[in-house]
Protein backbone atom coordinates (compact mmCIF):
# COMPACT_ATOMS: atom_id res chain seq x y z
CA UNK A 1 0.00 0.00 0.00
CA UNK A 2 2.80 2.39 0.90
CA UNK A 3 4.66 1.68 -2.39
CA UNK A 4 1.48 2.35 -4.32
CA UNK A 5 1.12 5.73 -2.60
CA UNK A 6 4.77 6.63 -3.27
CA UNK A 7 4.35 5.66 -6.93
CA UNK A 8 1.24 7.83 -7.20
CA UNK A 9 3.10 10.81 -5.66
CA UNK A 10 5.93 10.37 -8.15
CA UNK A 11 3.48 10.23 -11.06
CA UNK A 12 1.71 13.40 -9.91
CA UNK A 13 5.03 15.19 -9.39
CA UNK A 14 6.24 14.10 -12.82
CA UNK A 15 2.98 15.23 -14.43
CA UNK A 16 3.13 18.63 -12.73
CA UNK A 17 6.77 19.08 -13.73
CA UNK A 18 5.95 18.23 -17.34
CA UNK A 19 2.98 20.62 -17.33
CA UNK A 20 5.10 23.45 -15.93
CA UNK A 21 7.85 22.77 -18.49
CA UNK A 22 5.38 22.83 -21.40
CA UNK A 23 3.72 26.00 -20.09
CA UNK A 24 7.06 27.78 -19.71
CA UNK A 25 8.30 26.72 -23.13
CA UNK A 26 5.11 27.91 -24.82
CA UNK A 27 5.01 31.21 -22.94
CA UNK A 28 8.62 31.99 -23.88
CA UNK A 29 8.23 31.31 -27.60
CA UNK A 30 7.92 34.40 -29.83
CA UNK A 31 4.68 35.27 -31.55
CA UNK A 32 4.34 35.62 -35.32
CA UNK A 33 5.15 39.35 -35.50
CA UNK A 34 7.58 39.41 -32.60
CA UNK A 35 11.27 39.36 -33.46
CA UNK A 36 10.83 41.11 -36.81
CA UNK A 37 12.37 44.53 -36.60
CA UNK A 38 13.35 47.10 -39.16
CA UNK A 39 16.73 46.60 -40.80
CA UNK A 40 19.58 48.38 -39.01
CA UNK A 41 20.66 51.66 -40.55
CA UNK A 42 23.91 53.12 -39.26
CA UNK A 43 23.90 56.75 -38.11
CA UNK A 44 24.79 59.14 -40.92
CA UNK A 45 27.11 62.13 -41.04
CA UNK A 46 25.20 65.39 -40.98
CA UNK A 47 24.29 66.56 -44.45
CA UNK A 48 25.50 63.40 -46.23
CA UNK A 49 24.35 59.87 -46.89
CA UNK A 50 27.66 58.41 -45.71
CA UNK A 51 27.77 56.39 -42.46
CA UNK A 52 29.37 57.94 -39.38
CA UNK A 53 32.28 55.64 -38.53
CA UNK A 54 33.65 57.59 -35.57
CA UNK A 55 34.05 55.70 -32.34
CA UNK A 56 36.30 53.07 -30.81
CA UNK A 57 37.99 50.74 -33.26
CA UNK A 58 39.93 47.75 -32.00
CA UNK A 59 42.35 45.48 -33.81
CA UNK A 60 41.94 41.86 -32.75
CA UNK A 61 45.32 40.89 -34.18
CA UNK A 62 48.90 41.94 -33.40
CA UNK A 63 48.27 45.17 -35.33
CA UNK A 64 47.80 46.69 -31.87
CA UNK A 65 51.61 46.98 -31.78
CA UNK A 66 52.50 47.61 -35.43
CA UNK A 67 50.47 47.54 -38.64
CA UNK A 68 53.48 46.34 -40.65
CA UNK A 69 55.12 42.90 -40.34
CA UNK A 70 57.11 42.89 -37.11
CA UNK A 71 59.43 40.66 -35.14
CA UNK A 72 59.30 40.26 -31.35
CA UNK A 73 60.66 43.11 -29.26
CA UNK A 74 61.36 43.48 -25.55
CA UNK A 75 59.23 45.77 -23.43
CA UNK A 76 60.38 49.17 -22.18
CA UNK A 77 62.22 47.89 -19.06
CA UNK A 78 62.90 44.16 -19.52
CA UNK A 79 65.25 43.94 -16.52
CA UNK A 80 62.60 45.37 -14.22
CA UNK A 81 59.35 43.92 -15.53
CA UNK A 82 60.44 40.93 -17.60
CA UNK A 83 58.17 40.23 -20.53
CA UNK A 84 55.47 42.65 -19.39
CA UNK A 85 54.82 45.03 -22.28
CA UNK A 86 56.81 42.99 -24.81
CA UNK A 87 55.75 43.09 -28.46
CA UNK A 88 54.87 39.70 -29.94
CA UNK A 89 55.80 38.90 -33.54
CA UNK A 90 53.02 39.29 -36.02
CA UNK A 91 51.86 39.69 -39.56
CA UNK A 92 51.00 43.18 -40.71
CA UNK A 93 47.72 44.35 -42.17
CA UNK A 94 49.22 46.70 -44.80
CA UNK A 95 49.28 45.48 -48.41
CA UNK A 96 52.89 45.21 -49.61
CA UNK A 97 54.14 45.93 -46.06
CA UNK A 98 54.62 49.62 -46.93
CA UNK A 99 52.39 52.35 -45.58
CA UNK A 100 51.27 54.53 -48.51
CA UNK A 101 52.13 57.95 -47.04
CA UNK A 102 52.00 60.92 -49.36
CA UNK A 103 55.26 62.91 -49.47
CA UNK A 104 53.52 66.06 -48.25
CA UNK A 105 52.11 64.17 -45.24
CA UNK A 106 55.56 63.26 -43.91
Amino acid sequence: MRKCLELRVWRVALGLTAAVAVTLSLSCSPTANEGQSAAYKAPRLKGTDKPDLTGVWQALVTANWDIQDHSPDAGPFPRLVGIWGAQPPGQGIVDGNEIPYRPDAL
